[in-house]
C-alpha cells in the first residue's frame, strides 16, 4: 500500500491535505500520521477514493499511475491498468465483505 499517494493527490485539489482531512472526518494532524505510517482505515481509504473518484485499489497498486483529468471523471493510467485495478479492487472488496461479516458474527454471538 502506498498512502503517499494521497498526499499527492491532495497537493493537486484546492484546500490541500486540511480540506481533504475534512472532508473524509479526521483531523489534519491524523491525516498525516496516517500517510507517514502507511496505515489507514478502510472507511477513510475508501471515502478518498470516492472523492477523487478513483479506485481504492490505486493506493494498493506498485506502479506509479498518474490521474489523468478528463473532464468530471479521474481515470488511472491506460485501459489495462484499469482493467487491472477492477480486479483488485473486486478482490479488495471481497476481502473487506469477509472482514464486516466476521465482525457481524462477533457482534451477533457477543449479544446472545
Amino acid at each position: 500500500m502506498n498512502l503517499h499517494k494521497i498526499r499527492e493527490l491532495a497537493e493537486n485539489r484546492d484546500g490541500g491535505m486540511r480540506k481533504l482531512a475534512k472532508d473524509i472526518g479526521m483531523s489534519e494532524s491524523n491525516l498525516h500520521k496516517c500517510v507517514n505510517k502507511n496505515s489507514i482505515g478502510a472507511g477513510y481509504l475508501e471515502s478518498i477514493a470516492k472523492i477523487f473518484n478513483i479506485p481504492v485499489t490505486y493506493f494498493f497498486e506498485d506502479t506509479d499511475n498518474k490521474i489523468i483529468q478528463t473532464g468530471n471523471n479521474n481515470q488511472v493510467g491506460s485501459g489495462n491498468i484499469i482493467i487491472e485495478s477492477q480486479a483488485h479492487e473486486i478482490e479488495y472488496l471481497k476481502q473487506l465483505l469477509a472482514e464486516k461479516e466476521r465482525t457481524i458474527t462477533i457482534l451477533v454471538n457477543k449479544n446472545k
